[in-house]
């Protein structure tokens, strides 16, 4: 299970992206509050609840729900994990939507501010424009057109942070993720047996005994039948 977490942008360089809760505290209300209560369901639906554990994995924002059931079960385990990760995934999404709005939300008023003020910059320069295409002196259209220029770069400033706004702002939106989980394992990944180093050295030493043995049978053998003809050579042999 992947733990939801807000993008705060990337001018945030000390925290880029921030959980909206802990791996700790999300495994505290697993194991106190929704695993207790999803197995007493699943018991009584089906009569078969079997102990689910919380593990952290590697990554900082991922748990793993872990159970161990017979293979005939895998049906049943594979329902209750995903009761138990739908819960959390339900628990979580008030709180991802409301930090997720108090992340967008100073973006929103800065960006609702600058386009009242580009609004109104615009307007300001049409007046100029008219003004200054109707002036018939030509001092007063000289500073107009100054006028001019001055509104229009504020209002290419303007343009140029209101595009940065909307961009951290869809940034963060899509970039943030609520709760969520991608994997379901129902059986290990490798079957449960003896380690191969393991196998290896029992193979050798198995080997091993089996050579000596075979050498201590071959000498037995070997002797058994010198033995016996060197007792009938005496037994046929002539008296003196």
């Amino acid at each position: 299970m992947e733990l939801a977490y807000i993008y705060r942008g990337e001018q945030s360089l000390n925290e880029r992206f921030r959980l909206v809760e802990s791996p700790e505290a999300a495994r505290a209300v697993l194991n106190d509050l929704i695993i207790p209560a999803a197995r007493r369901e699943a018991f009584v639906a089906e009569g078969f609840a079997p102990e689910v554990g919380v593990e952290f994995l590697d990554a900082h924002d991922e748990l793993a729900l872990v159970s161990v059931a017979p293979a005939h079960r895998r049906a049943e385990v594979e329902r209750l994990h995903r009761y138990i990760a739908d819960a959390l995934v339900e628990q979580h999404q008030p709180k991802f939507e409301r930090e997720l709005a108090l992340a967008v939300q100073p973006l929103s008023v800065m960006q609702t501010v600058l386009e009242q003020e580009f609004a109104a910059d615009r307007n300001r320069f049409e007046r100029l424009q008219y003004s200054a295409d109707a002036e018939a002196n030509g001092l007063l259209a000289l500073i107009d057109a100054r006028r001019m220029a001055e509104v229009r770069r504020d209002l290419t400033a303007k343009q140029a942070e209101l595009f940065r706004l909307r961009s951290m702002r869809e940034s963060v939106e899509q970039a943030s993720r609520s709760t969520s989980y991608t994997f379901l394992a129902s059986r290990s990944e490798q079957a449960v047996g003896a380690h191969p180093a393991i196998s290896l050295s029992l193979g050798f030493v198995i080997g091993l005994l089996a050579a000596v043995f075979g050498a201590y049978g071959r000498e037995f053998v070997a002797y058994t039948l010198f033995y016996r003809r060197l007792k009938r050579s005496r037994a046929w042999s002539p008296g003196p």
